[in-house]
């Protein structure tokens, strides 16, 4: 399935889909929610807890499995190499998940790849880089190889320089949400 054929405009929001209950019987996409200060997300049989406090990325992406499979993918990242947990956007609780993440992180989280049917990433937060690419498809170094991967699809990917920096520049130190990206205020 893809995203695109869900979008909707919704009052006061950029545009959202609809959710993947409507697109079939049973949601195998999971339940995404935060609980005090802890995003939890559920699937039949499996799922992670993460402190929101540990997360030093947040970011999403697109691939082109849909329409059968999910093709649209929320990433919390809490270190650059092995730090890396995902949710699907068609998981129940999304919209309620994603108000509440905007208010714990105190910027709007809004999300901007609902109309792509191939690969793309973005960030979306910290809010300073807001927009600007999570990952990078690496390039293959020899014809063969990137005949295999236009036969097949298969890519291989790493975070792009930018996701990479913000792990650079804290290394040391621990930020709270909302700690970066953050307005200053009066």
């Amino acid at each position: 399935r893809t995203c695109a054929s869900r979008c909707i405009p919704e009052a006061g929001s950029t545009e959202a889909c609809r959710s993947a209950r409507e697109m079939k019987d049973k949601n195998t996409s999971g339940t995404i929610r935060l609980d005090h200060g802890t995003i939890v997300y559920e699937l039949p049989g499996d799922g992670w807890r993460l402190k929101l406090s540990d997360v030093r990325l947040i970011g999403e992406y697109t691939n082109s499995n849909g329409p059968f499979l999910d093709d649209y993918f929320f990433v919390f990242l809490t270190a650059a190499e092995s730090g890396w947990h995902q949710a699907s956007f068609y998981a129940d609780g999304r919209d309620s998940f994603l108000k509440a993440l905007s208010e714990a992180l105190r910027v709007p989280i809004e999300t901007g790849l609902c109309n792509s049917v191939e690969f793309k990433t973005r960030i979306l937060w910290p809010s300073d880089l807001n927009g600007k690419p999570l990952m990078k498809v690496v390039p293959k170094p020899t014809r063969c190889a990137r005949l295999w991967t236009k036969i097949t699809g298969v890519q291989d990917i790493e975070l792009s320089d930018t996701a990479r920096a913000v792990f650079k520049n804290e290394e040391a130190e621990h930020v709270p949400p909302g700690g970066r990206g953050e307005a200053p205020r009066p």
